[in-house]
């Protein structure tokens, strides 16, 4: 603080001097008996302000990266992910299954559900090396049978129950996230279907 006031008091008239005024907490100079307003805030009002404006960016930087990164919007995914896998179905984000999970997936591709999924083994690698980056960590999305499927995680069972909405399966994730198709499984763009 004393830094500052001579920093300020520098270009002052000989014999004047500075002071902060407690009651009003304005710096001020006084040259003779006239006192004249130098800025309407002290440094520590300076420094309060400043932090109450960095902390106001870091949580809105936060809440935008929350309302990202909720669990409920993914992506985006690579051009080979989204190629060989949804091109058949929607891309089901790789975060919702464990990295054992997505490997049995990718080494049964030639009977992948009662269909013939298989890719060639740069392609494979490729989707590997993809899924295992963002493969959940957690016991809650290992799948529960050896088909690995994603919807026998425990993690889809607390999120979504046992039962499938009306005419539609599990599997069909469009039917009731209508945005899913842009990676975007938000509450916001939930209809379930009811008959």
């Amino acid at each position: 603080m004393k830094t500052f006031i001579r920093s300020i008091s520098r270009g002052l008239p000989r014999g004047s001097d500075v002071g902060v005024s407690k009651g009003a907490s304005t710096l001020w100079s006084r040259a003779g008996s006239i006192a004249r307003p130098r800025s309407p805030f002290n440094l520590e009002s300076l420094r309060t302000a400043a932090l109450m404006t960095g902390t106001a960016l870091v949580a809105a930087l936060f809440m935008a990266e929350a309302a990202h990164a909720d669990g409920k919007r993914f992506g985006p995914y690579p051009d080979v992910y989204t190629q060989e896998c949804a091109s058949c179905h929607v891309a089901y984000p790789p975060e919702l299954m464990t990295k054992k999970g997505w490997a049995t997936i990718t080494s049964t591709l030639d009977k992948h559900f009662g269909t013939d999924a298989s890719v060639d083994a740069k392609t494979r690698a490729a989707l590997d090396g993809f899924l295992a980056s963002r493969a959940a960590t957690r016991e809650r999305n290992a799948p529960s049978e050896p088909s690995a499927r994603l919807t026998r995680t425990a993690w889809f069972a607390s999120e979504h129950g046992s039962t499938p909405p009306a005419k539609t399966s599990f599997a069909n994730c469009a039917a009731c996230h209508t945005q899913a198709e842009k990676n975007d499984y938000s509450e916001r763009g939930i209809k379930v279907p009811t008959k």
